[in-house]
């Protein structure tokens, strides 16, 4: 569990504490999922209007976060925003993402949210981000081991085919796996 600052998360004053909660949800995340893109560049959170959402910078050398106004003022909120967020940044594209990759980043923003606040959150009923957990967690393996096994032979989600993810999990439904790699408007 984190000791979050009496100070609210938009708050200059804390910023280097919003930092290291984005370092070390990296650090969790590479540890479950693998090792990021490290030809990307990874920048400081900021809190914006729309979010959360991932930016990536105008020349695709980087990528940062942009979380909601919710999470300016609640931490718990920044941690469950930031965990999916991060998930994207390990491999940051242009576009939308596959129900494969959106389903890893709510599966490790319900996982963090539970194991370092005393506020766990998860998806809202009938969401596309509840479609996208409930389709991964379909998987015949523990979806952050199927997402490791994947990004270790491919590289990133959106690289993955029907044909990569039959042979990396051949237990796996094929429909299921079709359906994991269409791109998904989450929002």
């Amino acid at each position: 569990m984190l000791s979050f600052p009496s100070q609210r998360p938009d708050s200059e004053s804390v910023a280097s504490y919003l930092w290291k909660v984005q370092q070390d949800l990296l650090d969790q995340a590479e540890r479950l999922l693998g090792p990021r893109d490290k030809s990307k560049k990874i920048y400081q959170p900021v809190f914006q209007d729309n979010g959360p959402y991932t930016i990536n910078t105008p020349n695709m050398d980087g990528a940062f976060a942009a979380l909601s106004r919710n999470a300016a003022g609640y931490w718990p909120t920044v941690v469950y925003e930031l965990a999916h967020e991060t998930v994207h940044l390990l491999n940051p594209i242009e576009g939308k993402t596959n129900w494969f990759e959106e389903g890893i980043a709510v599966a490790f923003a319900v996982e963090m949210s539970h194991m370092l606040t005393p506020h766990p959150m998860k998806p809202d009923k009938d969401t596309n981000y509840e479609r996208a957990l409930v389709l991964v967690k379909q998987l015949p393996i523990d979806c952050f081991a199927a997402a490791k096994i994947v990004r270790s032979s491919i590289g990133s989600f959106s690289s993955a085919t029907v044909l990569n993810l039959q042979t990396l999990l051949p237990e796996a439904d094929i429909t299921l796996l079709t359906e994991l790699l269409v791109k998904c408007n989450a929002r």
